[in-house]
């Protein structure tokens, strides 16, 4: 993709800031706005979606970690401290910050469950909307 964004093949894609600035730096793509609730600070003149008048537009990348369907809550705690515990290191939280994309930090695993809850529910209607199935 960013090949085929460096050459003009591709005029629109999603991604973090801190990918796609080189290319607008290169004068080949331009960020018009920021798909999250805040600006970044990576480009913080790039104004959010809800700054041009798309107040429920988001659309983001994040990744999580998921186990087996009955997993026993001593082993949830248990990963969710493995994966907290890196998060609260300054030199990791730097590392997100310089990609754009602050950690979710504190984010327990009823939070998180949550969240996936909301994302399926924003996300499955467009898929099944498109046919796509796998």
């Amino acid at each position: 993709m960013f090949a085929a964004l460096a050459d003009g093949e591709v005029h629109y894609t999603f991604d973090l800031a801190s990918l796609l600035r080189p290319f607008e730096e290169a004068g080949n793509a331009k960020i018009p706005f920021m798909a999250t609730n805040e600006r970044s600070s990576l480009v913080p003149e790039v104004p959010t979606a809800r700054a041009l008048g798309l107040p429920d537009y988001k659309a983001y990348s994040w990744h999580g970690v998921f186990g087996p369907a009955g997993l026993p809550r001593k082993s949830v705690t248990r990963m969710a401290a493995a994966v907290e515990a890196p998060l609260s290191d300054p030199i990791i939280q730097a590392r997100f910050e310089q990609m754009g994309t602050p950690a979710m930090r504190g984010c327990t695993p009823e939070r998180f469950a949550e969240f996936v809850r909301t994302e399926n529910a924003t996300w499955a209607p467009l898929v099944r909307s498109l046919g796509i199935t796998e």
